[in-house]
């Protein structure tokens, strides 16, 4: 069951990862407006049955100044 929602955990993140584009590959320093511009994944929390992965996820809309807040699941295959 641990490894299950390790595994979920894992998948939301990189389910939700941005990826660069090809004009980024320059280095900068991490700025504020990157560290805004991550998704948050919250903790998983199984259902009682172990089924089901619930975990929340929220993003930020600096210009709006703003959160966008979502609830995902994932079933177990």
């Amino acid at each position: 069951m641990k490894i299950f929602v390790a595994a979920s955990l894992v998948f939301a993140c990189s389910a939700f990862a941005r990826t660069p584009s090809p004009s980024a590959n320059a280095k900068h320093p991490f700025t504020f407006e990157d560290m805004m511009s991550l998704k948050r994944v919250g903790a998983p929390v199984p259902s009682p049955d172990g089924k089901w992965v619930v975990f929340d996820c929220e993003d930020v809309d600096l210009a709006a100044n703003t959160k966008i807040s979502a609830v995902e699941s994932n079933a177990e295959s």
